[in-house]
Formats: structure tokens, sequence, C-alpha cells
């Protein structure tokens, strides 16, 4: 499993930034010319937008004018006001004006295209660049970031062989989602009003493995969309980088732990429980301080995070309340062997051997 609490929370944060709002004739996504230069401008959030010239991965937000519902107000990343809008849109095309503060006027225009569309552009022309290396079997690997955005990061095999190559587009592709995610959210809240801060995401890498021919990293994600509580918790990917297969945690173990352990199955019982009792023999042997906790871990399932040398890492789906609690602990392959299945136990081999080139 890549992706764990944050799942639900990031996934409905993503649909409300993307979902269109009703009842605007602007509403949605177009693409078009302001002035000389490319512009993608968007309207999804009930006459809140945003729009970017070229490439820009900073754009500006527009809020709706006073008593006239063809203006929109125009403000940068920093809430500073830069100019306003007059549009008139029509089923497939918009065509308006912009002026700046300055009284400088460009004209716009352009047509609607898919809703998911807005960010593609400048996805595709973003720059990644190296923040560190780290050294794992004798491989060097980058830690990665869209420049200017240094805060999400990836990991890139540095020259990689064919499977690595696969390894390496799967990592970029899911940076790029999360980018998307970002930028989507920051506009939101802007639009929204709030500036600082601005809202968005965060995601660091927190564990790395590479045994034999299995790559495994895990990374934390942190992000607001506007929300009160925001959404947090872990990114997962495990890979075999002799063909650039993805190994999904989950087929790791046995069919009836693929949605995670629950208290009192085998595998809960016997690696678990004693984990989220520290050792002790029920609930109420707990410190008072670390009860709560452990209520929360009895009704959860346990879930893997990843696979090290170890054993097979293992913790909950935390809320954001709760992430405090954070249980994460190691299975050892001994005490998991009844637990695997045959994929897992084939995998599990193929940690054994140096990485293949």
């Amino acid at each position: 499993m890549r992706r764990v609490v944050a799942v639900a929370a990031l996934l409905a944060a993503g649909a409300a930034c993307a979902a269109p709002a009703a009842g605007s004739p602007c509403d949605g996504t177009w693409e078009g010319r302001l002035g000389a230069s490319p512009v993608m401008l968007q309207f999804n959030w009930d006459g809140l937008g945003s729009y970017y010239l070229g490439t820009a991965l900073v754009g500006a937000v527009l809020r709706p004018g006073e008593n006239d519902p063809q203006a929109w107000e125009e403000y940068d990343e920093d809430g500073r006001r830069t100019g306003s809008l007059r549009l008139e849109c029509a089923a497939d095309a918009v065509r308006g004006e912009r002026t700046s503060t300055g009284g400088q006027r460009s004209a716009l225009q352009g047509r609607r295209v898919e809703d998911n569309s807005f960010n593609r552009r400048r996805l595709g022309a973003v720059d990644l660049v190296p923040q560190r290396t780290l050294s794992e079997q004798g491989r060097v690997l980058e830690v990665i970031a869209a420049r200017g955005i240094p805060q999400i990061v990836t990991l890139r095999i540095r020259q990689p062989g064919a499977g690595e190559a696969a390894v390496n587009q799967r990592l970029r592709a899911a940076l790029l989602q999360q980018l998307d995610n970002h930028l989507q959210c920051q506009a939101l809240v802007r639009a929204k009003g709030r500036f600082a801060p601005a809202g968005g995401d965060t995601l660091s890498l927190q564990r790395l493995d590479w045994r034999g021919s299995v790559l495994s990293a895990q990374f934390w994600l942190h992000g607001n969309c506007g929300n009160p509580e925001g959404y947090a918790g872990p990114q997962q990917f495990t890979f075999d980088t002799a063909t650039g297969e993805e190994l999904p945690l989950p087929r790791w173990l046995l069919p009836e732990y693929r949605d995670g352990a629950a208290a009192g199955s085998a595998l809960y019982d016997t690696l678990v429980l004693p984990q989220v009792l520290r050792g002790r023999r029920k609930l109420e042997d707990l410190p008072e301080a670390r009860r709560e906790c452990g209520e929360f871990e009895l009704a959860e399932k346990a879930v893997p995070l990843a696979v090290e040398d170890r054993g097979m890492v293992f913790g909950f789906h935390y809320s954001l309340r709760m992430a405090h609690c954070g249980i994460a602990f190691v299975a050892p392959w001994a005490a998991l062997e009844a637990f695997l299945s045959d994929d897992g136990r084939r995998w599990r081999e193929a940690m054994r051997p140096a990485p293949r080139r």
C-alpha cells in the first residue's frame, strides 16, 4: 500500500479543488492567450478562479467583483491586488480583457478544455532538480523536487538500468500528481482570501531501503486544501528494480491481510498487539497518556508501510489528530513467514542478492 491515512483525505481534497461549481457560464477550464502569452484559466469554486501564463508554477487568483457577474479582481500569490478581468463566457469560448493596476489593457480569448487539464501544460515542462544524494548498496539516488517547490520530493536513481528507468518514470509521475494537487489546493486557498499560509502539500522522504533488487521508499505527506484539519500520512513505493515492476505491500501478505491486520487476527495478536500494549497485558495497564493511542490502535487495522532487511514495517491509518501516536515497528521476516503470500516469499528472495545492473 502506497498511501495510508492520507488517501481518503487527499483524494477528497483533490476532488474539492477540481470539482466545478454550478451556475456560472465561466465555470470550468479554459486555454487561450492573454495578450501575447499563452494562458490557462480556471473557475471551479463558486466563482473563484485562477490563471497562469506559459508554464509558470506561480499564477494569479481571481475573486468575483462586486455587483458585476462579468468582473473579477486579480491578486498575486502574496495577496496584492494586481488588476481586474472582465470576461464573457459562452459554451465553448471565452473572451475579455485584463486591466492592470497601472491601467495597461490586454485582450483575453480562449476555448473550453477538460477540467483536469488545467495544470497539464506547466507540469509537462516542470524542471526537477536534485536536492541531495543518497547511497544504497553502492548505488547513488537523488532526492529531487520541482524547481521552486522544494518541499515536495521524490527519488531518482542515477544512471538507471532498464528496470530502474521504469522506477524513475513511476516516481516522477507520482510526484507530478502530487504537484497537481498542491497547485490546485494553493490556488483554492488563495482564492478564498488566505495567502499566508497558502495551503498545499509537503512530501518528505522518511525511509529508504534497497536490498537485492527490491527498492522500498516511504514518504510522509502533510497538506491542507482549505479544510480545518488538513491531511497527513505516509506514501509508500516498493519496486523490483531489475524489472521495474511495482510490488504492492498488501500483496506481500496472505489474502486475509490485504486490507490490513485487524485485532483478533493471528497476525495482529502475534506481532502487533505486543507493540500496541508496549509489552503490557491489557490496555488499562498503559500509562494514561498512551491509553487514547492504544484505544485507537486496537480499533484500527495495522498496515504495512515498508520492507527492509530486518523485516516489514507496520503502522496504522492515523487521523491527523492522532498522528502523534506514531507507532511504526518492524516485524521480523522469521516471525512473518507464516503470513507471507507466495508473491511475498518470492519478492523476499529478490531482496537477498546484490542489486542487479
